[in-house]
């Protein structure tokens, strides 16, 4: 039974690859055909970050890597043309954890660490610019999470002040919004 549900899985895997790679080919064309499209280059970032992810998941890590900085790429002009485009960072921070995972897989450690402080730079921006959205203040406490993870077993300290930063921002959270139990 185990087996059978491995194949499908990983046949599941093969077309989700296949679906996200015909969504960046079209992405693509609209981009070429209008340089200035900011809801097409979005469109391409997400699918190239949802495409990361499946590859991920399916094993080619490698691949995952290139294709999440490519977006990365991507939400970075786009977070620099309109800094004040709060939808930009967060696909940009969601990215930048993306990638960490990917380098964590394989052990690339410093990269893994140099993405998860990169994507708490960012959720912080965001959950400054904007402090009513408790979902940016969420992912604000996550990134604290996943940087503490990067740094646990070389800077334990340091990692458990990112735990602490968590701690602090999900009591708010809690006190906030008492019925959310993804706290």
């Amino acid at each position: 039974a185990k087996l059978g549900t491995l194949r499908g899985q990983q046949r599941n895997l093969v077309r989700s690859i296949a679906h996200y790679e015909a969504a960046i080919a079209a992405q693509r064309e609209v981009v070429t055909r209008s340089e200035r499209s900011w809801d097409a280059r979005r469109n391409l970032a997400n699918a190239q970050v949802l495409l990361g992810e499946v590859l991920r998941q399916s094993g080619a890590v490698g691949r995952a890597i290139g294709v999440q900085e490519e977006a990365i790429g991507s939400l970075e002009t786009l977070v620099a043309a309109d800094p004040a485009n709060s939808t930009f960072k967060e696909y940009l921070a969601d990215a930048l954890r993306k990638l960490a995972r990917s380098h964590a897989a394989v052990g690339r450690r410093k990269e893994a660490l140099t993405a998860r402080t990169r994507a708490l730079a960012v959720a912080t921006e965001l959950s400054a610019q904007d402090p009513l959205k408790l979902r940016y203040r969420f992912h604000q406490g996550e990134s604290h999470v996943e940087l503490g993870d990067s740094l646990e077993n070389d800077a334990p300290d340091q990692a458990l002040e990112q735990y602490e930063a968590a701690e602090r921002i999900r009591g708010q959270l809690v006190q906030l919004r008492p019925e959310n139990l993804a706290w």
